[in-house]
């Protein structure tokens, strides 16, 4: 239905361009951490990385098995690591939802690595402590299964649905129990970042989410290109240079379920074609036309 000599052409280079963008530092620092300490956290297994740092499942005396998300420095200006982690740690402190991990602290530490395998650098990083949800990950399902059957689509959905519902606060009943919280957008809502735990779904990562009205988070790094990015969002080369809103996470939401219903390359077709109705004809899709 969706293939097409062009598409695959779109598939490479829009690959490379997602590849280059998460690839700096991301992954070959993290790696480093793997059986380090972080504050009262012993780091046992990377288990994600992203555009601005990495998730560890962590253990500690006090605190039992916990999720800890660090932000990598090597990659992100320190004053910017600073503001995201404030951000962040407003944002979950704020949703208290049953399919939201729950937020404990954030915290500054050292911490002892080898830089390009050479050396050792013991100096500080920021990092969220969350609760730990164990189960795979959307991407890990739909890399296995391609596609997944109509009835389960409609579930996720559903159970997506109602977490923007709370978090956007569109929700009659949500509004009245949390009058004084504001509406907070995601930003980033894809397959690596919903955990799949039986029947039941969680939305993870608010990183490059925002909190409605003003706000302290002044960066204009709001994320990196994904096949669910809004066409507003973007620039003419392709990098996310506008806030999330309440229509964009929407929008991802529905690129979520065509990569369910179609698999990743009919949704990816479908992306492109979005962007370039939107005069969205960033140099990596200039490339291919």
């Amino acid at each position: 239905m969706f293939r097409n000599k062009r598409f695959i052409n779109i598939h490479v280079f829009t690959a490379a361009y997602t590849l280059q963008c998460c690839l700096h530092g991301g992954v070959i620092v993290m790696k480093e951490f793997e059986q380090k300490t972080l504050g009262d956290f012993h780091l046992k297994k990377l288990l994600g990385t992203g555009f601005f740092g990495g998730v560890f499942l962590a253990e500690s005396e006090m605190m039992g098995r916990k999720a800890v998300k660090i932000l990598d420095p090597e990659h992100t200006k320190i004053g910017e690591v600073n503001e995201r982690i404030k951000n962040e740690s407003e944002i979950l402190e704020r949703l208290k939802h049953k399919n939201i991990p729950a937020f404990r602290f954030a915290g500054i530490d050292p911490i002892k690595y080898k830089l390009n395998g050479k050396k050792y650098i013991d100096s500080p990083f920021a990092y969220l402590v969350m609760d730990y949800i164990e189960g795979d990950d959307l991407e890990a399902t739909l890399k296995t299964q391609g596609t997944l059957p109509a009835e389960t689509v409609k579930d996720y959905l559903l159970q997506l649905s109602n977490i923007l519902s709370y978090a956007h606060k569109t929700d009659d009943a949500e509004i009245k129990k949390e009058s004084d919280r504001p509406p907070i957008y995601h930003g980033d809502i894809k397959p690596s970042n919903i955990k799949v735990v039986g029947n039941e779904l969680y939305l993870l990562d608010f990183g490059c989410g925002r909190i409605a009205g003003p706000s302290f988070f002044a960066s204009s790094n709001y994320g990196y290109l994904t096949l669910y990015t809004a066409p507003e969002l973007l620039n003419d080369r392709g990098k996310v240079v506008n806030k999330p809103t309440a229509n964009s996470d929407q929008y991802s939401l529905g690129m979520l379920v065509a990569h369910m219903l179609y698999g990743e390359e009919g949704a990816l077709e479908l992306a492109v074609k979005n962007w370039q109705d939107h005069g969205r004809n960033f140099p990596v899709l200039k490339k291919i036309s």
